[in-house]
């Protein structure tokens, strides 16, 4: 099985959300032009919520800023998520009964 790259991973989840009623942004950064060390992959608003989400490959790990960033996130009362699939949002969405799983 071919392994999904993260920018794939970060387009499906933010599609999944924009179809739910979330408005999302992407904040994606490449390497070259990287001005906010750490900040999540996505911002969606939508549901009476503000999601920082960053995307991972199943064995991506977090640097230390983004570890910083999410821990100032949660210090501050915001919602930060490590998301690696599509799943990993339907799941999170649906534990919050912010969707409803598909019977």
């Amino acid at each position: 099985m071919r392994r999904q790259p993260e920018a794939a991973i970060r387009r499906a989840i933010r599609e999944l959300l924009k179809q739910l009623g979330f408005a999302v942004w992407d904040c994606e950064q490449n390497r070259a032009t990287r001005q906010t060390p750490g900040l999540s992959d996505l911002i969606a608003m939508g549901h009476g919520r503000i999601l920082f989400i960053e995307c991972k490959t199943p064995k991506g790990r977090l640097s230390d800023a983004q570890h910083f960033f999410g821990a100032e996130v949660e210090r501050n009362n915001g919602v930060y998520l490590i998301w690696r699939s599509t799943t990993d949002a339907w799941d999170w969405l649906v534990e919050r009964g912010i969707v409803e799983e598909a019977s």
